[in-house]
């Protein structure tokens, strides 16, 4: 019994040092510490030498001793721990799951449980059950990832399948509606405790007549004073669209974008807009309203915003070759690039009209082929129409005019003018009456023969052109005189 009794006074006795020299340490620092924990130490190793002199079992109570405080310590909570605990108390916070905090050579002494916390029951259900959709988790328990939501994360959430029930649930809890008893009551104490005849009849004492009062400008008790208007005052103009804000008196005004204007307070402006051309004024917002007249005081700063709408777009059309374009609803044809003016969403129809001696390639742009192009205008409408002249042959000449004899070479070369490049050829040569396609079209103006024993006789040859990647059996034709083969 007495072995315990020392126990336990060796116990509280540490247990105080302890105390005193954490409380030191916080207040005064580390050195004046160290000297509590010299005096201790003595004091300790004195008690101790007393108590346990010459015995196994005091060494053997020493360790017990330890051993007790070492589990104080493991037990202790800290101050972090111990707001965790209040704000999951207010349902402020997930459970994220349960780890091992302290460890000993024979395994795990303590666990804890990881929570992230909010400030508040609305930030906790938007992560709780914005999380659950995205498949976003908390982490592991020893480094929970209690991190705040990105604005791509907030706006990939399904918010109509987020449920603030527990929230409604809590905030109707708080609120106190009034009984007919309670309200009853409340006005008996209000007009049994207050004389209201009696301050009526002393704020006439004390202020006279009305007619005193005005002629003094007094003010009534439990009225605010006359407010003090500013000499001047901001006025932000804004244009949305195409267009000018002028006001008057004055030189004020705005072109474009927002102009922050300082303007003189207590007087009254007119403000007129103007839209450029292709737009129209739909009307104001602001220090006024609707598409009328506008006119306002300024007596605090305020803002004007006028809207102007566009009335007509640009349609684009740009012309490559020889040939114009006209059009439905009619505007001027376009021989050239043009822009005809078109109320937004017209529907036009455009035709092609090559000049003489050339051909209609087809539309680019908005449209495509070679036929009529029907689009909607719009702010970035436009087509291109390409036109060519057909090509026409200017030379076709053999190297060596004259009679052609066998084993001779000769080669014919063609020019032309005018054509979508690279212009194609075709040679066919006429042997005594026969015709023979000796050459299909290529872009190979050049037709090379060395006749034999064979050939000998009258012949002629014959070239057709037409434009590149074309599908006709010439634009254009040429023929040689007849010329004989001789031995």
């Amino acid at each position: 019994m007495q072995i315990a009794m020392n126990v336990y006074k060796a116990y509280q006795t540490l247990s105080t040092f302890y105390t005193a020299t954490t409380t030191m340490m916080e207040v005064y620092g580390y050195a004046m510490t160290e000297a509590a924990e010299l005096v201790a130490s003595e004091m300790m190793s004195s008690y101790f030498a007393a108590m346990f002199a010459f015995s196994w079992a005091g060494v053997f109570m020493v360790v017990i001793v330890a051993i007790a405080m070492l589990i104080q310590m493991l037990m202790s909570c800290d101050e972090a721990s111990t707001e965790t605990a209040v704000k999951n108390n207010m349902d402020l916070c997930v459970d994220v799951g349960e780890y091992c905090s302290q460890k000993l050579l024979v395994g795990c002494w303590g666990k804890k449980h990881a929570y992230c916390c909010f400030t508040n029951l609305i930030a906790r259900i938007i992560q709780e059950q914005g999380r659950a959709q995205l498949g976003i988790g908390w982490g592991d328990p020893k480094a929970p990832d209690c991190r705040g939501l990105t604005v791509e994360e907030l706006q990939a959430i399904d918010w109509e399948r987020i449920d603030f029930g527990e929230y409604i649930e809590q905030l109707q809890s708080r609120i106190t509606v009034p009984t007919a008893e309670s309200v009853t009551t409340r006005g008996a104490q209000l007009t049994g405790s207050t004389d209201f005849l009696g301050q009526a009849h002393a704020t006439l004492d004390q202020y006279a007549g009305l007619e005193a009062r005005v002629a003094q400008d007094l003010t009534v008790p439990g009225t605010d004073p006359p407010t003090s208007v500013p000499a001047s005052a901001r006025m932000t103009l804004g244009i949305n669209g195409q267009g000018s804000i002028a006001l008057s008196p004055g030189s004020y005004g705005c072109g474009r974008g927002t102009c922050p204007i300082q303007l003189p307070a207590n007087h009254a402006f007119a403000a007129a807009a103007t839209p450029a051309d292709g737009w129209g004024f739909s009307g104001w917002s602001g220090a006024c309203s609707g598409a009328g007249a506008c006119m306002f005081t300024l007596t605090h700063d305020n803002w004007l915003n006028a809207l102007f709408i566009q009335t007509s777009l640009a349609f684009h059309i740009r012309i490559v070759g020889p040939g114009t374009v006209t059009m439905s609803p009619s505007r001027p044809a376009c021989t050239g690039d043009c822009a005809p003016n078109f109320p937004p969403g017209t529907v036009v129809t455009l035709t092609a009209a090559p000049l003489s001696g050339a051909i209609f390639l087809g539309w680019g742009g908005e449209c495509s082929g070679t036929g009529p192009c029907t689009v909607t205008v719009r702010s970035t409408s436009g087509v291109t129409a390409d036109f060519a002249y057909q090509p026409e042959i200017t030379t076709f000449s053999p190297s060596a005019p004259g009679t052609l004899k066998v084993g001779v070479p000769m080669t014919w070369t063609v020019g032309v003018t005018g054509g979508v490049p690279p212009v194609e050829y075709e040679f066919t040569r006429n042997d005594n009456g026969t015709a023979v396609v000796v050459q299909a079209f290529s872009a190979s103006p050049i037709y090379t023969w060395i006749p034999t024993a064979a050939n000998l006789g009258s012949h002629r040859i014959q070239v057709a052109v037409r434009n590149a990647g074309g599908s006709t059996a010439g634009d254009d034709f040429a023929i040689t005189e007849s010329f004989t083969v001789t031995p």
